[in-house]
């Protein structure tokens, strides 16, 4: 069963790689600040959880990967990387303040094409 927290996040992380993908569209007409280059998203995620990796080990909260390979997009990797460390303190965050839990706290990343 799908937890209430795991809809949540994945739909504020669905937002945001929308926003992401829509500056990123935007780039021929308006510049964005910063520099663009091809990131493979599932680095940067994995790169992000590693930033994220002691408060989530010291917390005991199990991170569940589910990441398709896809190709790489061109956008700022560091504004990405930024937003994404974000997500996963405010999903680390979320864990902690939904105590007591019955099972271990769990954050879920899935990374996959749309159809």
């Amino acid at each position: 069963a799908e937890s209430l927290f795991t809809i949540v996040k994945d739909a504020r992380l669905h937002e945001e790689v929308g926003r992401l993908a829509g500056v990123t569209n935007d780039d021929a007409e308006q510049p964005v600040s910063g520099i663009t280059e091809p990131v493979k998203i599932s680095d940067l995620l994995e790169d992000a959880l590693r930033l994220n990796l002691s408060g989530l080990e010291r917390l005991k909260i199990e991170v569940v990967r589910e990441f398709q390979d896809l190709p790489p997009v061109c956008v700022d990797r560091h504004k990405v990387l930024q937003i994404v460390v974000n997500l996963l303190r405010n999903a680390r965050h979320a864990c902690v303040a939904s105590q007591p839990q019955q099972t271990a706290p769990r954050i879920q990343i899935r990374l996959a094409a749309q159809d």
